[in-house]
C-alpha cells in the first residue's frame, strides 16, 4: 500500500513539475536530518552530518566549504543521485528518500529540474556536442512518458525542434559553432559551456 502512495505521489510530483506549475516561494528542496555515511578502509566516514536545509522556488543558494567536507555528496542527495543513510530528502513535495520510490521516478522528477555542473567532465566521447545538448531532453522525455506507463518513439518533427532548441543553447553560450565537434576536441571552458548547455 505505501509504495502505490509513493509511486501515485512522484507520479503526482513529475506531472506538477513538468507542467510549471510551481509559484515563487514554493518549497521545492527540503532535507531533514540528512545525515550520509560511507566506509573508508573498514571505517565508518561520516560525509554529511544531520543537514536540515530548504529552499523555495526563485531563491538562491550556495554551498561552500573546504575539498571532502561533502558538498558534492549533498548535492548528490538532492539529485536523488544518493540516498540518505539517515533522514529525508524531499524534491517538489517528493520524499525520494523513500525506498518505495523507483530510480525511474526520480529520474523523470531530476530530468526535468536538476542540473548541476561537476566537477569532472560528463560529456559522453562518442557523441558530438550537439547530441551530448540533445541527449538529456530525450531521456527526460522518455523518463516523463514511463511515468505515465506509456511510450512513444519522438517524430522526426521532434527531432528537428530538439536540434533547434539545442542550437539555441549552444548560442547563447557562444559555442554553436562546435556543435559537430567531439568532447576532445573542446577546450576546458568549452566543455564547461557545453555541460551548462
Amino acid at each position: 500500500m505505501a509504495s502505490k502512495v509513493a509511486s501515485e505521489m512522484a507520479s503526482e510530483v513529475a506531472n506538477k513539475v513538468i507542467g510549471n506549475d510551481l509559484d515563487l516561494g514554493d518549497l521545492v528542496v527540503n532535507l531533514k536530518n540528512v545525515t550520509r555515511e560511507f566506509k573508508r578502509k573498514n571505517r565508518k566516514f561520516i560525509a554529511v552530518d544531520n543537514v536540515d536545509f530548504s529552499l523555495k522556488a526563485g531563491d538562491f543558494a550556495a554551498i561552500v566549504g573546504k575539498s571532502g567536507n561533502g558538498k558534492s555528496t549533498l548535492l548528490n542527495m538532492i539529485a536523488g543521485l544518493l540516498k540518505p543513510t539517515r533522514g529525508s530528502v524531499t524534491i517538489f513535495g517528493c520524499n525520494i528518500s523513500l525506498p518505495s520510490i523507483s530510480d525511474e521516478q526520480i529520474s523523470a522528477i531530476r530530468a526535468k529540474n536538476i542540473g548541476f555542473v561537476t566537477q569532472s567532465q560528463t560529456l559522453l566521447a562518442n557523441l558530438n556536442v550537439l547530441n551530448n545538448v540533445i541527449l538529456p531532453v530525450m531521456i527526460e522525455r522518455a523518463s516523463y512518458k514511463r511515468v505515465g506507463d506509456f511510450a512513444q518513439k519522438l517524430e522526426t518533427e521532434d527531432c528537428a525542434n530538439l536540434n533547434s532548441f539545442a542550437m539555441d543553447l549552444l548560442k547563447q553560450l557562444n559555442v554553436d559553432d562546435l556543435a559537430h565537434c567531439y568532447p576532445r576536441e573542446l577546450s576546458g571552458g568549452e566543455m564547461r559551456r557545453v555541460m551548462i548547455a
